[in-house]
C-alpha cells in the first residue's frame, strides 16, 4: 500500500440509498440506479468505516481487530474497489488500480484456511425491476418481479403475495 492510499479517508454514499442489516450482512438498495447490493460481513464493515475521517490504514487495523485475524490492507482495498465500482462511495478511492488487486492474490495472502474465503469482501448486485414490471410480472430486461400486499402497515412480503412472469435472464427482483 502506498502512502497516498494509506491516508485516504473514503466516505460512504448515503443519498438515495435504503440500507437494511440482515444477519451481519447489508442489503443496500440504490434508488437512483435501481440496483440492490448485498454486502457480505467484511464488505459491510468496510462500508460502515467509510465516514470520511477513518483512513485506509485505520480501517485495516479495525477490521483485523473485529474479525480476530491479522489482515493486510489488500482486503480493505478490494472492498473499497468494489464499493467504488458500485457507486456506494461519495468518490472512488483514486489511488486504487484494479489491475493491482487480484482476488486470488488477496486470498493467497489470507492463507489457505476455511476462514480466508469468509473474510474476502464480496458484493452481489442485481438490477431491480421497474414498478410497472414488478406489478405485471413481465419485463423487457429478462427479470421476473414479485409483488405482494402486506397487512398491518409493515413492509415486506408478509400477508398475501403472488409471483408471476417469466425470466430469460435468471435474475429476480422484488417490491413490497
Amino acid at each position: 500500500m502506498n502512502r497516498t492510499t494509506e491516508n485516504e479517508c473514503p466516505k460512504a454514499r448515503s443519498h438515495d440509498l435504503f440500507v437494511q442489516e440482515l444477519d451481519g450482512e447489508l442489503l443496500v438498495f440504490d434508488e437512483a440506479a435501481a440496483r440492490a447490493h448485498c454486502l457480505n460481513s467484511t464488505a459491510a464493515r468496510v462500508w460502515r468505516y467509510c465516514d470520511g475521517d477513518t483512513t485506509v490504514a485505520e480501517m485495516t487495523a479495525r477490521l483485523g481487530a473485529e474479525v480476530g485475524a491479522s489482515l493486510g490492507a489488500d482486503v480493505v482495498l478490494v472492498a473499497l474497489s468494489e464499493l467504488g465500482d458500485r457507486n456506494l462511495l461519495e468518490q472512488p478511492v483514486p489511488t486504487l488500480d484494479p489491475r493491482a488487486l487480484s482476488r486470488r492474490q488477496v486470498l493467497t495472502s489470507l492463507g489457505a484456511t476455511a476462514t480466508a474465503g469468509m473474510l474476502m469482501p464480496t458484493i452481489t448486485s442485481l438490477a431491480a425491476p421497474t414498478s410497472a414490471a414488478a406489478q405485471s410480472g413481465t419485463s423487457n430486461g429478462g427479470t421476473s418481479g414479485t409483488s405482494g400486499t402486506s397487512n398491518g402497515g409493515t413492509s415486506g412480503t408478509s400477508g398475501t403475495s403472488g409471483t408471476s412472469g417469466t425470466s430469460n435472464g435468471g435474475t429476480s427482483g422484488f417490491s413490497g
